[in-house]
């Protein structure tokens, strides 16, 4: 392929859509851990990845020159935050939270709360 053509068709296009595609699966991921907890759980799970994902924004802007290698490594650093904070908030409160949600007598497993 041709540096131009690839220069100005392919990289707009393919870039955008990948990053796109990148996030989706984040989220995505992200959200099974966050529905799979309590909701206080979750809440303070949310919390310590937001708070992670400002601090390294800000470090990473703090910089003279944003590099690609920076921006990977602020990627690297916040998906490193979720999974170790999503891995705390399912080892800890997600056990606790199935061990209270005994079955009351005369109820089927197909009834709502």
């Amino acid at each position: 392929m041709r540096r131009q053509t690839r220069d100005r068709l392919v990289l707009p296009v393919l870039l955008p859509v990948g990053i796109l595609v990148i996030i989706a699966a984040v989220l995505y991921g992200f959200s099974r851990i966050l529905l799979a907890v309590s909701h206080n759980a979750a809440t303070v799970t949310a919390l310590a990845v937001t708070l992670a994902i400002v601090v390294a924004s800000a470090i990473v802007a703090s910089r003279r020159y944003v590099r690609v290698s920076s921006l990977a490594g602020l990627a690297g650093a916040v998906a490193g935050v979720a999974m170790i904070a999503g891995g705390i908030a399912l080892a800890t409160v997600g056990t606790e939270a199935r061990a209270g949600r005994a079955r009351r007598p005369g109820r089927t497993s197909r009834s709502w709360r």
